[in-house]
């Protein structure tokens, strides 16, 4: 029974969009209306309409679009506020400081970033920046006491005091190899 439901359904889905899509189909309107004007062809008209007259009567254009950018800004804070360096392998990239964030400006697209960063009294942390997009690192710091606060932790292994050596027994079934 649920099938025939499913099925019913669906059917009456698709009946409604058909008739949708045959009133409203582009290039033709439906029929009791009266076809709308074109809008002008070209921008220059839609600027001078929308402009004030005295930036029309000047021959000012209208400003032209903003390009997309071709840089990407990254910018480091710490939690809490330290002084901290980053580091993208061996190179320096800046210090953090309590006052004023890092900004760095790459090339849009040019790779991930993994840097470094390294504050004295926490641990270092190790984190990824992009460049397809501005962006807001904020790392949080850590320090070495805290660390079962971490996501991931493992309480130390305690292997037992250091010198003592046991034996280890004989074997309790024979070797399979004479």
């Amino acid at each position: 029974m649920r099938g025939v439901w499913r099925w019913g359904l669906r059917l009456s889905a698709g009946l409604v969009g058909l008739l949708l899509w045959l009133l409203f189909r582009p290039g033709k309107a439906p029929e009791g209306t009266a076809p709308q004007a074109a809008a002008p062809p070209s921008a220059a008209g839609a600027a001078a309409a929308t402009t004030s007259p005295t930036a029309a009567s000047a021959g000012a254009p209208a400003p032209p679009p903003e390009p997309p950018k071709d840089t990407a800004r990254i910018v480091f804070t710490t939690v809490p506020l330290t002084n901290a360096t980053v580091t993208w392998g061996k190179t320096r990239l800046g210090v953090i400081s309590p006052s004023q964030s890092l900004v760095i400006v790459r090339p849009r697209d040019s790779g991930p970033l993994d840097v470094m960063v390294r504050a004295p009294g926490y641990l270092p942390v190790q984190t990824r920046a992009h460049t397809f997009a501005d962006t807001r690192i904020v790392v949080k710091l850590t320090k070495p006491d805290q660390t079962q606060t971490l996501v991931g932790y493992r309480a130390p292994i305690d292997a037992g005091v250091e010198g003592e050596i046991e034996e280890p027994e004989a074997p309790v079934a024979p070797s399979p190899f004479p």
